[in-house]
């Protein structure tokens, strides 16, 4: 658990907090949350075990499930019983979450992880958060139906966002750099994914012969699928369970990226009008897999205007 920060230094991050909500409210026209608004200096971390086969990857989110836990010992040992049932299990560490009980009047707190983080990187988790709330509130049946899509929308506007209000801040950012790294560990991440579920539907290769691919191909991609921030993933344990967690996130940014980039430079889209757009192509949506394909489709139709 990081270290107590005094008064000041929390004084200072929740000023700072404010300020990052208010221009995402102003500028993108998100939404007025109560997430990040109260400090509460017990908490940092929550644990999320999950587990799923380790004998078949998965097809849907409902083939790996999942247990909240605020208490570190409890998760532990929660994901060492599930590990011993033989699943693939492991710990995931999240960096922000809502306690039920203070759903309504505080949203997800502000703990002492979030005093030491960077700018940067608190401002992606600002804007990543109060874009989920901007989806529950603006109802988009054809985004909320797949919580893939969902997160990595969020992640991708959270990334742009901070982008953008680091350029206001006058925050130095290497954009090109950032925008390429977050691109590249998603498609990583699904190149992961792809290869397993080669595979796994290769009816000609023995149980053994894919648990011995399998290994290979998690040891050949653990830091892919790792990404430059390791912290979320306790114990660095790669296996189905962690990978569903990488591919929840990755798995449309790439798509989304390009539908964003569409719109012209990432340092100066005008992200309010952007979120108008995406509103409007998901209630137009019947379906999740129909909002991908329309995506697609005005990402190409915009690229055509650009070029003219």
């Amino acid at each position: 658990m990081p270290s107590v920060p005094d008064r000041k230094t929390v004084v200072r991050r929740r000023a700072l907090v404010s300020q990052i909500k208010e221009f995402g409210q102003k500028e993108f026209g998100l939404p007025k949350t109560n997430n990040f608004s109260r400090y509460y200096s017990s908490r940092s971390w929550c644990f999320f075990v999950q587990w799923c086969s380790k004998d078949e990857i998965w097809e849907k989110d409902e083939d790996v499930d999942e247990k909240l836990f605020f208490d570190k010992k409890e998760a532990i040992n929660f994901y060492r019983q599930k590990a011993k049932e033989g699943f693939d299990a492991f710990i995931y560490k999240a960096q922000s979450f809502t306690d039920e009980k203070l759903a309504k009047t505080s949203g997800s707190p502000l703990t002492p992880l979030h005093i030491s983080m960077s700018h940067v990187d608190m401002a992606a988790l600002i804007f990543h958060e109060d874009f989920h709330i901007w989806i529950k509130r603006s109802r988009p049946k054809a985004i909320m139906a797949d919580s893939k899509i969902e997160e990595s929308l969020a992640d991708v506007f959270g990334e742009i966002a901070t982008v953008l209000w680091a350029k206001n801040a006058r925050k130095n950012i290497d954009h090109q750099k950032f925008f390429r790294k977050k691109i590249k560990e998603a498609v990583m991440a699904c190149r992961v994914r792809e290869l397993l579920e080669m595979v796994y539907k290769n009816a000609n290769l023995s149980a053994e012969e894919k648990e011995s691919k399998k290994i290979k191909i998690f040891k050949k991609y653990k830091n892919e699928i790792l990404g430059t921030n390791k912290e979320w993933c306790y114990y660095k344990k790669i296996n189905f369970a962690s990978l569903y967690v990488n591919y929840l996130y990755n798995k449309h940014k790439k798509p989304f990226y390009d539908f964003f980039r569409s719109f012209g430079d990432l340092r100066e889209v005008d992200l309010r009008v952007i979120l108008e757009r995406i509103k409007t192509i998901a209630r137009r949506s019947d379906s999740s897999n129909d909002f991908i394909r329309a995506i697609k489709r005005y990402t190409d139709r915009n690229y055509k205007k650009l070029r003219k």
